[in-house]
């Protein structure tokens, strides 16, 4: 719990300090035939007072003090010192000059330096049992401490030097607060109380769903929506992965409730607690969510707050089941990373036509952005009843690339195998499968798995894959090209690019 920190003091500390501090000097004067120092007061403690010299002489006396806080007047042979209240640390001291006629002597008063030490109490926070805190301290000076409140009870033993302070139990319905009150010497000031009343869980209070808001490239829509059931409620809510929750109420107080006291209490000290309310829910709440990073078991965490700005204990939580509903089709949308030789290439999946085939960009490699995306567009089928991505033979492909080396170039894909003969062959027939692409579970890996073909009456399956190209030059001549330097062998395990 974040709360005000109010340090009373730290200045000094320690028993065997205060007793070297407070220990009481014998006085020290100049011995005179003819003055006799009847009796002396001549030590103070912090808070100042009066003390007195009572003297025999054969004539009337004078007296003086070297120092401007040590007050001395006369009348007769009785000598009246005053010290002022003294909040330094240190002890002081000053020299008392008495005189009669010819003669005189010289006395010494002392005052202490105020000594405190263990008030490092801060606010404090107590649960709804309630609770019992302690400490010690050590002070030269009365200590006096008091509450506003009858279920705060504080309990100061100066001779012992310690602090008992006492909560009860909370039987509010909401959050409570006091203040405990000290004086010290001079000093003076307070610290607050804050009482958490009893958590009890209030199902009946709220209502919460989900509701599929639909799918639409890239993103999945799904409505949360939560009703109160109790006019003017004012309730702090959450929609968080239930994994990540070992405990639903430590969850609700610890982290959901705490995130909204800190914010009310920053309002307190800024004298903002009206526009609390702000921040809070009220009536039915309705909320959007796109993509939420899990696909089911949700939980919707409701915490009440009362007009004070506190908690009141009320709270629930509900079990959402949020299904991933993204179409298949869709998931096989973005960056891949597939093994080339010893290179990688990153090929991009982009929309075709929904649920029927999509264009697969970077094949070869290419550096230059240019022709990473353009040089060649594979159109591969979707096969609905296995998800799977599928790659054929195909002629002419619809990109065409042109620049001012190889004139126009019509792209096709191909597979090499070799057949029972031993010969090696590309592409035998159009429309040939020459691999799939088989996605994983969790969306994050694709095996790539060969085809087969038939091939002098015995099947034969692809091993890698090549692109391939036939140009026409500004001449007019035809040439075909390879312009992937290593094939892409298969199987192989595509990787999903995270951005």
């Amino acid at each position: 719990m974040k709360l005000m920190k109010k340090y009373l003091f730290i200045i000094l500390a320690g028993a065997a300090l205060l007793a070297a501090a407070c220990q009481e000097e014998q006085p020290t004067y100049e011995i005179n035939d003819n003055i006799t120092v009847v009796s002396q007061k001549l030590v103070f403690s912090p808070q100042g007072g009066s003390g007195s010299i009572v003297v025999e002489a054969e004539s009337s006396v004078s007296a003086t003090a070297d120092r401007p806080w040590c007050n001395v007047s006369v009348s007769g042979m009785t000598i009246t010192v005053t010290a002022p209240q003294w909040t330094g640390k240190e002890n002081r001291y000053a020299k008392i000059t008495i005189k009669s006629g010819k003669d005189e002597i010289s006395l010494t008063a002392q005052q202490f330096g105020e000594v405190l030490g263990g008030f490092n109490m801060t606010d404090i926070s107590s649960p709804f049992e309630g609770t019992v805190q302690e400490f010690s301290f050590v002070s030269n000076l009365p200590v006096t401490m008091t509450s506003d409140k009858n279920w705060i009870h504080v309990a100061v033993d100066e001779e012992k030097q310690t602090v008992k302070i006492t909560i009860d139990k909370n039987t509010e319905s909401g959050t409570r607060t006091g203040l405990v009150n000290y004086s010290i010497g001079g000093h003076t000031g307070s610290f607050n109380v804050l009482q958490y009343p009893e958590t009890v869980l209030a199902k009946d209070a709220w209502s919460a769903s989900v509701v599929d808001g639909g799918y639409k490239y890239p993103n999945q829509y799904d409505v949360i929506s939560i009703q109160s059931k109790v006019s003017g409620e004012k309730y702090v809510y959450t929609i968080v992965d239930k994994s990540k929750v070992a405990d639903v109420e430590d969850y609700a107080f610890s982290v959901l409730a705490l995130e909204k006291r800190n914010e009310i209490l920053a309002k307190v000290e800024s004298g903002q607690l009206p526009s609390f309310a702000a921040g809070l829910a009220s009536g039915d709440v309705t909320e959007t969510v796109n993509n939420l990073d899990f696909n089911s078991d949700a939980y919707a965490i409701v915490v009440a707050y009362g007009d004070n700005g506190y908690v009141t204990g009320r709270w629930a939580y509900y079990d959402l089941s949020i299904e991933d509903r993204v179409p298949l089709y869709y998931k096989w949308m973005g960056k891949w990373n597939v093994p080339r030789g010893s290179s990688v290439d990153t090929w991009t999946v982009e929309m075709g036509e929904p649920e029927k085939n999509m264009n697969v960009y970077g094949f070869g490699g290419f550096s230059n952005e240019d022709y990473a995306k353009g040089a060649f567009v594979a159109v591969v089928e979707y096969d609905p009843e296995t998800t799977e991505m599928v790659f054929k033979v195909y002629e002419n492909t619809k990109v065409t690339w042109t620049d001012a080396t190889r004139g126009t170039m019509n792209a096709l894909l191909s597979g090499q195998y070799t057949n029972v003969a031993g010969k090696t062959y590309y592409n035998s027939g159009i429309g040939n499968v020459i691999c799939r692409a088989r996605m994983s579970e969790d969306g994050k890996t694709a095996e790539i798995i060969p085809g087969s073909v038939t091939s002098g009456g015995a099947p034969a399956t692809f091993y890698n894959i090549r692109w391939y190209g036939r140009y026409t030059t500004s001449s007019g001549s035809r040439s075909g090209v390879s312009w992937t330097d290593t094939d892409t062998a298969i199987p192989a395990t595509m990787t999903r690019v995270i951005e």
